[in-house]
């Protein structure tokens, strides 16, 4: 029988929330496509606007080449919860994060605020070492969230109903504040993450001179069955994203945050987790080819 104690649990929780990465992947793409929008009139600032242009500027989003140029610092935080909100465990990591061949790669510099030992070095030299590979190989490494080549269609786009809901100073920036909500849970439902996409609404903030977002909160409306109900649910679910301007047309996260609460057979899950980044450096040694 399997054990039930905090280790495990933990393990069940990040297997529940790399599903709801993988998940959130499509739609931070999808949402990404909100970039598309355009200040030249006020058709083009109506949604309508923003989804005809949407295809197109996530095409772009996938060959833009500035953020090559930069190396920074990312610190990653996860923590269990109790039934009151109390922290049950908690584990910090710290990432030096750069481009290599193209890609950005996280390399592990420090846990809980230590320096790593000899056998954690040795394992992220192998992992970098085989990640090189990859790229000398030809093959693409796993992708990350810009990175992620998903489809946009219709289908996905059909999902939401869109409200631009007003324009805003965010940061210093003007932005457009656009609020979605999902035409039904039952909506073309295919697979576990139409089930998610389907019960999540929020807002997202769109920089109105370069069409990025500046911000974006999600949400889970209703309780959502996992695995036909019996083996998990997801019982709450929030995020939070808020992203810097580096340079002109460079935006990068600036900080996440995500809350849920889910049930793994007999185990309620409660976990919180939270990035931030900071010391970006504009290097050529960001363009390492491998």
């Amino acid at each position: 029988m399997r054990g039930n104690g905090p280790g495990t649990r933990q393990m069940e929780a990040m297997r529940l929330s790399r599903f709801l990465n993988s998940t959130l992947t499509t739609a931070l793409v999808f949402f990404a496509g909100v970039n598309s929008l355009s200040a030249a009139t006020a058709e083009e600032s109506s949604i309508p606007g923003i989804i005809r242009q949407m295809l197109a500027r996530t095409r772009e989003t996938q060959t833009e080449k500035g953020r090559e140029h930069y190396v920074f610092l990312k610190t990653s935080v996860t923590e269990e919860l109790g039934a009151k909100g109390e922290v049950k465990s908690r584990k910090q990591k710290e990432y030096e994060v750069r481009a290599i061949g193209g890609a950005a790669y996280s390399r592990l510099i420090r846990i809980d605020g230590r320096e790593l030992k000899s056998d954690e070095r040795a394992r992220e030299e192998e992992k970098e070492r085989k990640f090189r590979q990859r790229l000398e190989s030809g093959r693409k490494p796993a992708p990350g969230r810009r990175q992620q080549e998903t489809v946009v269609s219709e289908e996905i786009i059909n999902r939401y109903q869109f409200v631009l809901d007003r324009h805003e100073v965010l940061n210093g920036r003007k932005t457009f504040v656009i609020s979605f909500k999902p035409r039904g849970p039952n909506y073309s439902v295919k697979n576990l993450a139409d089930r998610f996409l389907n019960r999540i609404s929020g807002t997202v903030w769109v920089d109105e001179e370069e069409f990025e977002i500046a911000r974006l909160d999600l949400r889970l409306v209703e309780k959502t069955s996992l695995w036909g109900g019996l083996l998990a649910s997801l019982e709450s679910f929030e995020l939070s994203l808020n992203r810097r301007r580096i340079d002109r047309l460079v935006w990068f996260d600036d900080s996440s945050e995500v809350t849920f609460q889910g049930r793994k057979l007999f185990d309620t899950i409660r976990m919180h987790a939270r990035e931030e980044t900071k010391d970006f450096k504009r290097t050529d040694a960001g363009l390492l080819k491998y």
